[in-house]
């Protein structure tokens, strides 16, 4: 989509006290963040903050982030609407997109499912045979793999700490937009400076 100029965001706190953390030492407690006792503590983060954003190309975007949606357990979700069609990603269905074709005939409209786990998909061929799922776990050893490409054919690997940077430069200003109750412009980088 671009790099983001101008953004406006809210955050809200619903919970203002949690039961303090379990001192179990397990994983799977301190993942979950379930309480151990009786023992409450302040709740000094935000349970829900969204933005709207928009785009150099006059693009509008919209963001949301909360740990209020039951349901949901890794809902990590992009979607892209445009006038020709939109394409929607789930990382809770991590093999599968969703796309739709404004230009398909009258008579068969709406969005189809693409199974991306064939050969001609980037990475799987790196994988199992086609139409065989990869996993969440599996989404790391390929960005390993297009780091260790990088150090190799000594190129960058993208996306890099520039795309890191831009990201970080938005969230600040999705946080100062919050402070100051209004929308917020990002400087936009020189070529020779991100």
């Amino acid at each position: 989509m671009g790099p983001i100029t101008r953004v406006v965001g809210l955050e809200q706190t619903f919970v203002r006290q949690r039961p303090a953390p379990a001192e179990t030492g397990k994983l799977s407690t301190m993942l979950t963040a379930e309480g151990g006792g009786s023992t409450l503590e302040p709740v000094d983060v935000d349970d829900a903050t969204l933005f709207l954003a928009r785009f150099a190309n006059e693009a509008v975007g919209s963001f949301e982030s909360t740990r209020f949606a039951a349901g949901r357990r890794n809902h990590n979700r992009l979607e892209v609407n445009g006038s020709k069609g939109s394409v929607v990603f789930d990382l809770e269905d991590l093999n599968r997109l969703q796309y739709y074709n404004a230009e398909d005939p009258k008579d068969v409209p709406g969005f189809r499912s693409i199974q991306t786990t064939e050969g001609c998909h980037p990475y799987i061929d790196h994988w199992w045979p086609p139409g065989h799922a990869i996993g969440y776990q599996n989404t790391f050893v390929n960005q390993f793999a297009d780091f260790f490409e990088a150090i190799v054919k000594d190129t960058k690997p993208e996306p890099g700490f520039e795309a890191g940077l831009a990201n970080q430069r938005v969230l600040d200003a999705v946080s100062r937009s919050i402070t100051a109750g209004g929308w917020v412009d990002l400087p936009q980088p020189s070529a020779a400076h991100p």
